[in-house]
Parts: C-alpha cells; structure tokens; sequence
C-alpha cells in the first residue's frame, strides 16, 4: 500500500476534510497541521517525508506549494489541487489573524511569512523536474486564485479540471479514481 501525505491549506488543518477522505479511501495516509511559518513547515516536511517513507504527496492551495516544494526536493508523485504556486503574492494582503477551519484556533499571519515563501520559492526555482510525476486537480471557478499559467509552465504533466467546484475543490471525493490511477502509473 503507498504512503500517502496529505498538505492542507493556508487556514485549515491536518484533519481537513480532503484528509478524512484520503483516510477513508487509502490506507496508509499521513496528514499534519502545519506549523505556521513557512521555514518550519519545509523542515517539518522534510522530515516527515523521509521518516514516513511518504510515495505519494498532494497538497491543496498554500498545501500545493509546500507539496510542489516536497516534489522538486524529493522527485516523489504529487498532486496539486488548485496550487498557489507564487502564495507570496496571493497571500501579502492576509497579514493579521485568522481562524483555522476545522478547530477555530487562531495564528498570526505576517509579513516576514511572505517573505518566508519567496526566499522558499527563490530556492527551489532551478532544481530540475521530471514533469510526467506532477499532476493538477485544477476548478475552472476557483475564486481565489487564477491558473491559466499552468499548462504553459507545465505541459508535460497531468492537468485534470473540474467544473464548479470552487476552491475549496467542493466535490473531492470524485478525484478518487484518478488518484488511484496516479498511484497505479
């Protein structure tokens, strides 16, 4: 059975809903709240997936940057479900509180945390890929980020889109089957 690692996103939690599915439906799947500033959470990765022995990583919004990271890293299988692959930009007006989704805690986002992601994204921006290991699950509405430079950026990976499904990428359990056929190529 693959290891599965689950990277939720920017105010959720490790037992989001994606998770409880994933958990449902596989059954070897890790997912971790992540800790706040972007350096930790890299390291925190970094070391989970070795630990674990992760072979398979799909990450979700600000979760499908880290997992884009994992991946230029450690070259494993990943899926990024509407992926803010620049999150420095989508996310310089969240300074200030917020509350997780899933317990109501509340964590500081700041400034210093943006800066965080783009020394991460400078860091990992030549480190050559096999693209036919990366794969998409990208909403044709999602209304808070924009993915038309996707496909140009990656022509030579998986793109699967989905029709209304938002950004919360509301009806995930549909992406089962193609997750099991990623698992199986």
């Amino acid at each position: 059975m693959p290891k599965i690692l689950y990277i939720h996103g920017f105010k959720s939690t490790g037992n989001a809903r994606k998770a409880q599915i994933l958990r449902k439906k596989f059954d070897n799947v890790f997912s971790y709240t992540m800790p706040i500033s972007p350096y930790e959470a890299i390291e925190f990765l970094e070391k989970n997936i070795k630990k674990d022995k992760i072979d398979l990583i799909i990450g979700s919004s600000l979760g499908g940057f880290y997992a884009y990271v994992m991946f230029k890293k450690f070259g494993i299988k990943t899926i990024l479900i509407n992926p803010s692959l620049k999150p420095y930009e989508t996310l310089k007006n969240q300074t200030g509180t917020h509350q997780r989704f899933v317990t109501n805690d509340t964590f500081e986002w700041t400034e210093s945390y943006n800066n965080e992601l783009e020394q991460i994204a400078k860091e990992i921006e030549n480190i050559p890929i096999n693209e036919n290991l990366l794969n998409f699950f990208i909403a044709t509405d999602d209304e808070l980020l924009e993915h038309s430079e996707i496909p140009v950026k990656f022509n030579k990976s998986n793109i699967i889109y989905y029709d209304n499904v938002g950004h919360q990428f509301t009806s995930f359990l549909k992406t089962i089957n193609e997750i099991k056929q990623i698992i199986n190529n």
